[in-house]
């Protein structure tokens, strides 16, 4: 059955019983059905997140090494405007509305 899914195009026979998509392989479906289910099995070590696949860990992780840090917490990213994403997000809502993103950007524009 593996080589038959693996080599004929769009041969899906595995059935997600929640929203009907289809996958080539039983394990992408087990995989899948965890995104119905919110199983996070899979926890970062540097953080409080979980993902309920290990690519999704390691996406994430990937933003662990990064080297852009936000000035205002220990959360890092992997470009600046990713950074500035967050601040907007995670950063804005506290105290006067954007002082934090407003403060970040006076910053960034003074030591360029």
């Amino acid at each position: 059955m593996y080589l038959l899914c693996v080599h004929i195009v769009g041969h899906r026979p595995y059935k997600c019983t929640v929203c009907s998509r289809s996958f080539g392989s039983n394990s992408v479906l087990k995989a899948h059905m965890r995104t119905h289910t919110g199983s996070k099995n899979f926890q970062c070590t540097k953080c409080s997140a979980a993902f309920s696949t290990n690519g999704s860990l390691q996406r994430h992780m990937a933003a662990h090494m990064a080297g852009h840090q936000c000035p205002l917490c220990p959360e890092s990213f992997r470009t600046m405007q990713l950074v500035e994403r967050h601040i907007k997000v995670q950063h804005s809502h506290t105290g006067s509305e954007g002082v934090y993103y407003q403060l970040y950007l006076l910053l960034v524009n003074f030591y360029i």
